[in-house]
Order: C-alpha cells, then sequence, then structure tokens
C-alpha cells in the first residue's frame, strides 16, 4: 500500500513544499520550471543587504531560448516548512520575487538528448533597489 504524504507533515528533516517555480520574462509571460529545477539554493548573510540564490535547471525543451533571457526576468515561488506556516514567500502575487541577474555555466550535455544544464543566480528585489 502507498502512503500519501501529507503537505501539513514533516517526514523527514529538511522537508519543504514547493508547489510552483514560475520564470516571468521581459514580456510578462510566465513558465512553470518544478519539473525541470535540480536544485534550488537560497542564501542569507549577515554581510549582504538582500537574500540571493541559485537555480540549477536542466532544460531539454530550450525554455532559455524560448523566455529570450536577457537580465529582466523574475523567478517566484512560495517555499514553506510544512505545518509551522513559516515561508519564503517570493510569489508575484502576495510577495517580493527573485531577479534574475545571470545565467552560468551553460553547456549542452548530450547530441542525442538536448540537454542544456544551467544557473540561473537570482537576487532578492531589496538588492536592485540598493544599486540604483
Amino acid at each position: 500500500m502507498v502512503k500519501v504524504k501529507h503537505p501539513d507533515e514533516i517526514a523527514f528533516a529538511g522537508d519543504y513544499n514547493l508547489p510552483r517555480i514560475d520564470l516571468y520574462n521581459h514580456k510578462g509571460q510566465a513558465i512553470d520550471l518544478k519539473n525541470i529545477v535540480h536544485e534550488l539554493n537560497i542564501y542569507e548573510s549577515i554581510y549582504k543587504n538582500a537574500i540571493t540564490g541559485s537555480i540549477v535547471v536542466v532544460d531539454a525543451n530550450n525554455f532559455i531560448g524560448k523566455m529570450e533571457i536577457q537580465g529582466l526576468e523574475r523567478l517566484s515561488f512560495k517555499l514553506e516548512t510544512p505545518g509551522s506556516g513559516v515561508f519564503i514567500d517570493a510569489s508575484m502575487e502576495t510577495g517580493d520575487p527573485f531577479h534574475v541577474y545571470k545565467v552560468s555555466d551553460r553547456r549542452q550535455i548530450n547530441d542525442t538528448w538536448h540537454y542544456l544544464p544551467y544557473i540561473l543566480v537570482v537576487v532578492s528585489l531589496w538588492e536592485t533597489y540598493e544599486q540604483k
């Protein structure tokens, strides 16, 4: 019998809920990256005025080309610890989305399957205000 995990119960240390990860381009078009995100890292430092992060994406559908990524993109998500009510709200609707400022480590892995891994480096909106 398969046991279904309840979204409000912690199953193991480091457990989280992440229902969507949306990338919005400069035209306002969104694409859900959840199924192609391999890794999501969020960094907070007492030495910086912003929260930074990186998203490792393994892309087989050329989303990076279709979205015309040019540095004006926003990354929207809600990351929550199950059952705690504690979350990072970086959604477009109720929070402060992160801004993509760099695409790094982009390389073609396999000519047959056309996998294209890359890293989207993001920063919270507060850092962009500080730089102006």
